[in-house]
């Protein structure tokens, strides 16, 4: 009985060490990327407090308008900000905007977004203990 206890104990925190080196170092997952939201820019879509995973593994000849993307700031890269796509212009970069856009900083701001500084294409939203498809919207 002792035996399975402490095994059920290991196994238990080797799951819980595995997923913080996740959180913690960001690690690019079979192609998945997980990103932290601050801030209420793409209410009601995605919420403070959200986890979002993205797909890194993008191919940007397959981006829509509509899609949720993830990208470098144009001047601070290690900022990464996420933002719905609102047109695509010359094949090569785009315009940006957050679905609350009475608090988002996007192209009306930044400008045109070129495609090497977008890193992620945004899938799903972990909100508690739920998993929520994004949708995309034209």
């Amino acid at each position: 009985m002792k035996k399975k206890l402490y095994l059920g104990f290991f196994a238990l925190v080797g799951l819980c060490s595995t997923i913080a080196f996740i959180f913690i170092f960001r690690v690019s997952l079979l192609g998945l990327e997980f990103y932290y939201i601050p801030t209420n820019s793409m209410t009601p879509t995605i919420m403070p407090g959200d986890i979002v995973i993205a797909d890194v593994w993008l191919n940007d000849t397959h981006l829509k308008v509509g899609d949720v993307i993830v990208f470098s700031h144009p001047d601070l890269d290690e900022m990464k900000i996420i933002k719905r796509i609102s047109s695509l212009e010359n094949g090569n970069a785009v315009r940006v905007k957050g679905d609350n856009a009475k608090n988002s900083l996007d192209s009306r701001i930044l400008g045109n977004i070129s495609n090497k500084s977008i890193e992620a294409k945004a899938t799903k939203v972990i909100r508690g203990f739920t998993i929520i498809e994004i949708k995309q919207y034209n």
